[in-house]
């Protein structure tokens, strides 16, 4: 099963007092998933580990491992709930997600 997301909010439905609940089904499909992200620019393979929020995010959504690049172009393997990161994204920063 494959999922595309661009915006986390896809996934979410909020209650009445604000507070964020994640689709039951969509958690159960993710159950052990191993996510992998690469990020190309400028012709070159980049770092593409993913940010505080995303990793809580997956971590939420019960994905098992996270498969990302790194600036030398070698692959990382982490298990999610592994990973450490105080990293913000860019979009975050800007108010975007």
């Amino acid at each position: 099963m494959r999922f595309g997301v661009t915006c986390p909010g896809a996934l979410l439905n909020v209650g009445k007092e604000g507070r964020i609940f994640y689709d039951r089904n969509i958690q159960r499909a993710m159950r052990g998933v191993s996510v992998i992200v690469i990020r190309w620019n400028g012709g070159k393979i980049r770092s593409s580990k993913p940010c505080k929020q995303c990793c809580e995010f997956m971590r939420n959504l019960n994905v098992k491992n996270i498969h990302y690049s790194d600036d030398n172009g070698s692959m990382k393997r982490e298990k999610i709930r592994d990973i450490k990161t105080e990293h913000i994204c860019l979009a975050r920063h800007l108010g975007l997600c």
